[in-house]
């Protein structure tokens, strides 16, 4: 945990700079990493860049952002206490919308600044999108601090703080999974799964299970894990199951994870009849989990006759 506090306190130092120097490239969500492309390897510890939305500037971009989709990688505190909320990321980097009725109005966090902003400038569009208005007024409420990976801010008097949301950990189900990641959903509504690949796997007759081992606080596995869960939604009849085991971000440490042999995430370890048939591991593999299963489950059995 030292060792990620000092990765990150370096790596918001280093943000600074570059933006002292002109050079506004703060990205969320996102690495140049190529050791990154999987999620962190298990026989190392990775700070992934993924925490603290809000780079540190001095200055407001001009014009406002306008789409938000919504995040979960914080979670909300007002005078103390933590409360329900939404928190939405902007496109534009240093862009975060916070809506919770337990502050007066919507707030926006941009550059090193706190505004609100009246209910009627923002609207909810579907797939977890909240587009705020160009003709949005913002209200000054001073500016926010970014101590020990925590944002804190005050607006009308109420003292609010972004902290870093736990990963979700161990064995969950899908319900599970998109509540604490709820951004899942519209990803897994908006990926193209095969419609060949399904019907072939409807025809499965052995009982398998798909256990997906991934990070919610992995960017990487935001990308594909939704993959998974649509083939899961279009697969509810048949007789393949999908379960889900979260990680932490040092999985490395986790007794479980080095027991299955866990090298990268997300990786999906595929059971038939009880016993590992194979593994979706790989961007190449979850950019079509549905075929990937296929191919396993084939080699295995006569799942959708030949390819």
């Amino acid at each position: 945990m030292e060792l990620m506090k000092s990765l990150r306190a370096r790596q918001l130092r280093d943000a600074l700079a570059l933006l002292l120097a002109g050079v506004f490239t703060f990205a969320f969500f996102s690495s140049s990493d190529s050791s990154l492309a999987q999620g962190p390897p298990a026989d190392k510890t990775v700070d992934t860049g993924e925490k603290c939305p809000i780079p540190p500037a001095k200055a407001i971009p001009s014009g406002l952002p306008h789409d938000f989709r919504r995040i979960s990688d914080y979670f909300l505190l007002v005078d103390g206490k933590q409360v329900p909320s939404q928190i939405y990321q902007s496109d534009r980097p240093g862009a975060v919308l916070v809506i919770s009725p337990a502050l007066p109005s919507p707030v926006l966090l941009m550059a090193d600044s706190v505004a609100t902003v009246k209910p009627a400038a923002v609207e909810k569009k579907p797939d977890d999108l909240m587009i705020l208005r160009p003709d949005a007024v913002l209200t000054p409420q001073g500016a926010f601090k970014y101590v020990d990976q925590e944002v804190k801010f005050s607006v009308a008097g109420h003292a609010a703080m972004l902290r870093d949301q736990p990963p979700l950990l161990g064995l969950r189900h899908t319900d599970e999974v998109t509540a604490h990641n709820p951004e899942y959903l519209s990803s897994a509504k908006a990926y193209p799964a095969s419609r060949q690949e399904i019907t072939a796997l409807q025809k499965e007759g052995r009982p398998v299970i798909v256990r997906v081992y991934y990070g919610s606080w992995c960017s990487h596995c935001r990308k594909l894990v939704p993959h998974a869960v649509r083939v899961e939604q279009e697969l509810k009849a048949s007789k393949i199951r999908f379960e889900y085991f979260g990680v932490p971000t040092n999985f490395n440490s986790d007794p479980e994870i080095r027991k299955a042999a866990i090298q990268s995430i997300p990786t999906g370890v595929v059971y038939v009849n009880g016993t590992e048939a194979g593994r979706i591991v790989g961007d190449d593999a979850w950019k079509s989990p549905e075929s990937t299963l296929r191919v396993i489950l084939a080699a295995t059995g006569t799942t959708g006759g030949g390819r």
